[in-house]
């Protein structure tokens, strides 16, 4: 990436006096003056657009699922259809986002994006600065931020991925229907013109009836001494009012106070001033929205206990819970006094995590709930979650009635319904989903999300003087609280609806991370799109976008997930009688398919660099404990290799199928596949392991490891670790030239050390930053090295090649039970084969053997060849695919046939209505790939039930009588 200066690069941009107040709260002035980055691309974000949108344009534009994607070096859209427009539908006196992306072809001179007022066919007009688009980028100043800045440049290097936002605002009195402008982006004498369609609904959306917010750092940066240290730069006394205005206009309609830092009448009494706490209280109310304030109180108990060690208290009898529970009183009695917003406070927070946490809440907790009362006590907790062994309900064992996880499961969000509890929630991301779909799943009364101006790793908006600088998080949020304001409003009138909408989406925090990371941005907009449609009763469920459907078919490698630059494993693929022994031979551990020794993460490398007075004392404080990955593979799975010092071979607390097993020391392997599936594999240092999917643990019995421990002065050990490929929900390995993000890292506790491969900032999870792992299909054999022969399919096949030498040879086939089914004597003049059979669909997995054997019998070399048992020509890996007319849907499908069966004649997707009707037939060519991806664009497809069924000819109706089929479910068009 570069680093500009956006004072350098940015024309004039200023919001006109009468901006609406979403846009008028922004101070985008100073938000031209703050450095970003800009992404410098190795790919092409539209690389399968075809040739002729491309040919001789210096840029081109296209819709940004901005909850999916992030501008990175390798971004792709694998999408092949061109944008034709934005639509969006946005409620009277709301607004609503959309964003966009541009790809420079060239370099590029004075970038502008123009628009002109919305105007509905009836000639109701919407005026020009309800609308505001800025250019979104990463904050070189706050990395979590990718922050909204004045959208022109003028300067645009090639190969540079921009993305953009696009706000509309709607005016309260605002006529529904539909209001249609054109955007218009300009650069170096070319333009590109984008239409944009706002559907404005009669109806007007409640508020939030919810507390919904972020934690606050008690004081501002020059507030607090040393604790005002915790908080950004940026967030000063002086810039406050603004900033809680700029919260209220998001949705954020409450804070949580952590760190609330009590001040005294003297130095040795119990009696708290309440100045600061006052002012700051003000400051949020004035903002315009405070449903409900949290408060931890922690920093009480500290001072209970220095206070009981005065004379004066022990005197009194009063030891230092009693003089906690005097504080709580007080804080409580002062909070109702002075007219606080609705509030609840905590002893303690995260309890599960241990150590001083739970120390704190075992002594305090229970007087906290006594001198608060149960209707003020929250308690906030990590311990419930999916498959979390020995996990404690604390909300439930210690009678709270507010009850705050960052992670919940079905059994304790029962029981808390039975309990007569309310259910709050935290922590589950700043995606669009967590702020609203996903309350409606959990009902959760009461959302917070960690942590807004808390220094600089976790900022995501700029406080300023003259307003705040937004970001895209922000804007995702917005988004998610109008999907909540949706449902909130469906709930009063079709209750079935709105928990059908909500159902898929998993409580837990991984689970439901994993569903917010792969929901699309049209898929969300469906969901709010179905509740408009029944809140409004609309007249049109026929509505039909113009045009004719298309389909087409693009390659699967994934390739797009791969963020960061250079980071590439290429997996070696070992023979099948591999036999995993955990020591470290040349033929599986060399230098193309390790991570070498793994690294901190960035955050503790920037600190270790601050610290350090020279560049040789950093790089001396930069050593870590080293440890090591390599990844290979065959036909029965992934075969990893961890390499560590320091770590005693045989120890660990937790066992098998514990997702606490990271508490251990233990490596973990981090994997997300084409499907956009996330799995996490956990190993200690006794072997033990844990695989979860989305969060959720998976049987790992099938997965074995050898271990043993290094000899030397560093001590350690070496695993080697066999993963099948049905843990993956696989039936065999993958096609050569497969991507997969992957991330390796290490928590070595005992040091108080994390280290991992991919660079990312904080958390092995990052996959934003994560790198590649290749299936490259490079195999470590000596004769059949060159023999292209992944797996075997029903139909006809054919088996050829050359095996190199003089030497005379045997090359022979065999079948699952061992009986020959061809083979060939070479000498040194003829050293090519060609086997061809039939096969038939197995019932069973099973595999065909090429092998290699001298004149005498003896086997020098043998590789294995799976056959794939099926029962469709044709598998869909989603049943049921969902959009609104005129939108674009995709599904992975694979070819179960041999490809030698419709070289020919190809493939005919036939697309037939509900009643049997072939509405379109659409033929493909494959191009020899058994697995790709299928887009279809549904303009002209009216609204209703539809079937996509493969016809690959009479032939393969023989080997498979069922072709296979996907559903495809069409709603009203919304523009």
């Amino acid at each position: 990436m570069k680093i500009h200066s956006a004072a350098g690069l940015l024309a004039a941009c200023s919001l006109a006096a009468a901006a609406p107040s979403p846009f008028a709260v922004l101070d985008m002035e100073h938000a031209r003056t703050r450095a970003v980055k800009t992404v410098i691309q190795d790919a092409d974000y539209f690389c399968n657009l075809p040739p002729e949108e491309k040919q001789s344009k210096k840029f081109l534009i296209g819709e940004w699922d901005y909850n999916t994607m992030r501008p990175h070096v390798n971004l792709k859209s694998e999408n092949p259809f061109p944008v034709r427009q934005l639509a969006m539908a946005v409620s009277k006196g709301d607004y609503g986002f959309k964003g966009f992306l541009l790809r420079a072809y060239a370099p590029l001179k004075d970038l502008s994006i123009k628009n002109g007022e919305l105007r509905s066919d009836g000639g109701k007009v919407i005026t020009r600065e309800n609308i505001l688009i800025a250019r979104v980028a990463e904050s070189v100043d706050y990395p979590a931020a990718d922050i909204l800045i004045p959208a022109e440049m003028k300067t645009v290097p090639t190969r540079a991925l921009l993305g953009f936002a696009i706000l509309v605002n709607i005016p309260k009195d605002t006529a529904p229907g539909i209001y249609r402008t054109m955007i218009t982006v300009t650069a170096d004498g070319e333009s590109r013109q984008l239409p944009l369609s706002v559907r404005v609904p009669d109806f007007t959306l409640p508020e939030a009836d919810i507390p919904i917010g972020s934690y606050l750092v008690y004081y501002a940066s020059d507030q607090g001494g040393r604790e005002g240290r915790w908080a950004a730069k940026d967030y000063t006394a002086a810039r406050q009012g603004k900033y809680f205005q700029f919260l209220a206009s998001r949705g954020m309609n409450s804070s949580s106070i952590f760190h609330y830092s009590p001040e005294f009448a003297a130095k040795d009494s119990a009696e708290i001033k309440f100045d600061t706490l006052d002012r700051l209280l003000e400051k949020i109310k004035a903002g315009g929205s405070c449903k409900a304030m949290t408060f931890d109180l922690r920093y009480l108990i500290s001072h209970s206990v220095r206070l009981a060690k005065l004379q004066k208290f022990q005197k009194a009898g009063m030891d230092d819970v009693a003089i906690y529970k005097d504080m709580v009183r007080q804080f409580c009695d002062h909070a109702r006094e002075k007219g606080y917003p609705r509030f609840y406070v905590m002893a303690e927070e995260e309890i599960a995590n241990g150590g001083i946490k739970q120390k704190n809440y075992d002594r305090y907790g229970k007087a906290m709930q006594e001198a608060a009362g149960k209707d003020l006590a929250l308690i906030l907790d990590n311990s419930v979650g999916a498959g979390k062994v020995n996990a404690v309900d604390r909300g439930h064992r210690d009678g709270y009635r507010f009850r705050q996880y960052n992670s919940w499961t079905d059994e304790a969000i029962a029981q808390a319904e039975k309990d007569g509890a309310e259910i709050w929630s935290y922590n589950y991301s700043y995606k669009r989903p967590s702020f609203g779909l996903l309350l409606h799943r959990l009902n959760s009364r009461g959302h917070l999300q960690w942590a807004d101006t808390w220094g600089k790793n976790y900022t995501i908006s700029i406080p300023a003087d003259n307003g705040v600088v937004s970001s895209l998080k922000y804007e995702m949020v917005h988004e998610g609280i109008t999907d909540y304001r949706w449902l909130l409003a469906l709930k009063k009138k079709n209750d079935v609806l709105r928990r059908e909408l909500v159902k898929e989406i998993p409580v837990d925090n991984a689970g439901a991370n994993a569903y917010g990371s792969t929901l699309t941005v049209n898929r969300n907009d469906l969901i709010r799109w179905r509740a408009i449609l029944e809140l409004t009763g609309d007249t049109d469920p026929g509505r039909t976008a113009p045009g004719t459907p298309q389909l087409k078919i693009t390659p699967d490698t994934n390739s797009s997930d791969v963020q960061t630059r250079g980071m590439v494993i290429h997996a070696l693929q070992m023979p099948d009688n591999y036999k995993p022994d955990a020591k470290l031979k040349s033929r599986a551990h060399k230098s193309v398919n390790t991570t070498q020794a793994l690294r901190y993460m960035l955050a503790r490398e920037r600190r270790l660099r601050a610290m350090a007075a020279s560049e040789e004392e950093f790089l001396q404080k930069n050593r870590p404990s080293y440890s090591e990955v390599w990844v290979n593979y065959n036909n029965r799975g992934i075969l990893l290799t961890a390499s560590v010092n320091h770590t005693r071979y045989g120890k660990g607390n937790y066992k098998d199928n514990d997702p606490s097993l990271w508490k251990d020391n233990c490596m973990e392997f981090f994997f997300r596949t084409p499907e956009k599936i996330p799995f996490q594999l956990i190993v200690n240092a006794a072997g033990s392991k844990v695989m979860l999917k989305a969060g959720k643990v998976q049987d790992s019995t099938e997965i074995k490891i050898a271990g043993q421990a290094k000899k030397g002065k560093a001590g350690g050990y070496i695993q080697e670790i066999l993963v099948p490929w049905s843990v993956f929900g696989l039936r065999g390995k993958p096609e050569n030239g497969t991507v997969w993000a992957f991330n390796a890292g290490r928590e070595f506790h005992s040091w108080g050390q994390n280290t991992c491969w991919a660079r990312v900032e904080s958390s092995f999870s990052e996959m934003s930053r994560w790198g590649a792992l290749n299936f490259s299909g490079q195999k470590q054999l000596v004769y059949l090295k060159n023999i292209k022969m992944e797996r075997l399919y029903p139909g006809n096949n054919i088996i050829a090649g050359a095996i190199p030498g003089k030497e005379n040879l045997k090359v022979v086939l065999l079948d699952p039970a061992g009986k020959t089914i061809a083979e060939k004597m070479l000498n040194g003049q003829d050293r090519k084969f060609n086997f061809g059979f039939h096969l038939l669909p197995p019932k069973t997995n099973n595999s065909y053997t090429l092998a290699v054997r001298a004149p005498d019998g003896r086997e020098l070399e043998a590789e294995s060849i799976p056959v794939i048992p099926a029962e469709q020509a044709v598998e869909f890996k989603s049943r049921l695919l969902e959009c609104v007319s005129g939108d674009i849907v995709s599904a992975i499908a694979e070819l179960n046939v041999s490809p030698l069966e419709i070289r020919n004649r190809g493939i005919t997707f036939r697309l037939q209505d509900k009643d049997g009707k072939v509405s379109y037939d659409f033929k493909i060519d494959s191009a020899g790939k058994q697995s790709f991806r299928i887009w279809l664009e549904t303009s002209g497809l009216a609204p209703g039930e539809y079937i996509l069924i493969p016809e690959l000819g009479p032939e393969v109706k023989k080997i498979y009588p069922d072709p296979g089929a996907m559903k495809i479910r069409i709603f009203p068009a919304m523009i």
